[in-house]
Formats: C-alpha cells, structure tokens, sequence
C-alpha cells in the first residue's frame, strides 16, 4: 500500500464526513485537496521508493503477498533487501513456492550472523557479519549455468557456493514477505516469521554487475527491479501490516 493508495483512502474519509450543506461540503473538500497536496509534495521530495513495511506483531500470522510486475521462469537472478529487526531467533524474508516443490526460492536468517539460502529444495548456509537494531542491508545472486550463489552485506561478501546448477526456478508460484511456506494451499506456520522492518525489497531475472550490488549493500535503494519492483510494488497485506 503505497502513499497513494494512503491518500485516497485519507480522502474518502474527509468526503464521507461532509456536511449536506454546501458550505460544509465545500470546506471539507477544500481541506481535503490541501491535505492532498502537502502529502503529494513530500512524497515528490523522498521519493515514491522511501517507504518501510513493519511486521509489528510476535510470533506473528502477518505477512504481505506479492504480484512480480512479470512471472518468469529465473535461471539466474539478484535479490536484494533492507531489514531492521531485534530478533534472536530464525525467521524468513523472502519465499517464493511453487505447487512443484517447497521452497523454491527461500532467503532466510538462522541466526545472528548466518543466513540460509534455498532454490529448488537445496540449502546452503552463508556466514557474514550482521548485528541487531541495525539496519542490514543484504543481496544473494544465483546463476544455474555455474551453480554459483552469494551473498552480501553491509556491504560485505560471504564465500560464494554452488546450489542447484542447472535448475530453473518455474514461474506461476507464490511470492510473500515475512513468511516461509510448504507449497501454496499449505499456508505459513506463525512460528517462522518476521518480525520488524522491510525496506528496498527488489527482484532481477539475472546477476547484477558487482558495483550496483555493493551500492545496494551500502542500504542505498538504487535501481529498480526488472521482477519485483519495490517503486511500484504490487502486494496483499494479511494481517496487521504499517506501511509508513
């Protein structure tokens, strides 16, 4: 929910609370136009990109589904995301699932310190520094000509592995934030969840090249995913979701 879906939704409550007079209607209008206006042109100022989903809620049920702006089938890719999170324990960030397979596509932390990466039902764990009530801003990238997947942070690089060389990971599945899941009519189990912020979550169908990586490492939200775009992301929060 963008601040633009925020303002029609502000706007519609102004309108439903005019008076049947014209003098009140036309007031209440006149309000809302300028509320519109300032709240415009501090989004104009930040940027449509500068916005951070809060998982507020521990062990939580909430989490936000995604619609990619294109579903295509990935043999390589970049992900890349912010988080701001107190949490000890495990908890996962991305998970896409096909109705093939679980995990298609997992990007999870295990503890402080170590994050576990799945494609296509095969795991590799990464070592990296990381800290808590700090902000971690992390990308994996994957090629399934090599095998070879990283991952990065801070603006740190872990030991690159190989996973699932010769894979593709098959379009038409789920995509959700702050949530693992078995395959898709499985649901989500509470106690493998999110809990904090989300910021800069961005999705490419191929390898980045090293300099916009380390940019997107540094917590910078650079340039826009071809797959999942987080300037113009297209989601479903379920449950309670502060989209600020």
């Amino acid at each position: 929910m963008h601040l633009r879906s925020v303002l029609l939704v502000f706007g519609s409550a102004l309108l439903m609370e005019v008076s049947d007079g014209n003098e009140g209607r036309t007031k209440n209008h006149t309000l809302y136009s300028k509320q519109m206006n300032r709240l415009e042109e501090q989004r104009s100022e930040r940027g449509s990109a500068d916005y951070w989903m809060i998982f507020p809620q521990d062990p939580g049920t909430a989490y936000v589904k995604v619609t990619p702006k294109k579903d295509a089938n990935l043999t390589a890719f970049t992900l890349c995301v912010t988080t701001l999170t107190d949490l000890w324990r495990q908890y996962p960030i991305f998970s896409y699932s096909t109705s093939a397979g679980k995990n298609d596509l997992l990007l999870a932390r295990k503890s402080l310190g170590k994050y576990e990466v799945h494609i296509g039902g095969n795991s590799v764990t990464f070592t990296i520094a990381d800290s808590l009530l700090s902000m971690n801003s992390i990308c994996i990238i994957w090629d399934s000509n090599t095998g070879v997947v990283g991952l990065g942070a801070n603006p740190m690089r872990s030991v690159r592995k190989i996973v699932s060389r010769g894979y593709t990971i098959k379009s038409g599945g789920v995509t959700l934030l702050g949530k693992e899941q078995d395959k898709p009519k499985s649901g989500t189990d509470a106690s493998k969840s999110f809990v904090g912020e989300l910021y800069c979550l961005n999705l490419w169908d191929y390898v980045l090249p090293a300099q916009e990586i380390r940019t997107s490492t540094r917590g910078a939200c650079g340039s826009s995913g071809n797959v999942i775009d987080w300037d113009s992301l297209k989601y479903v929060a379920i449950g309670y979701i502060v989209v600020l």
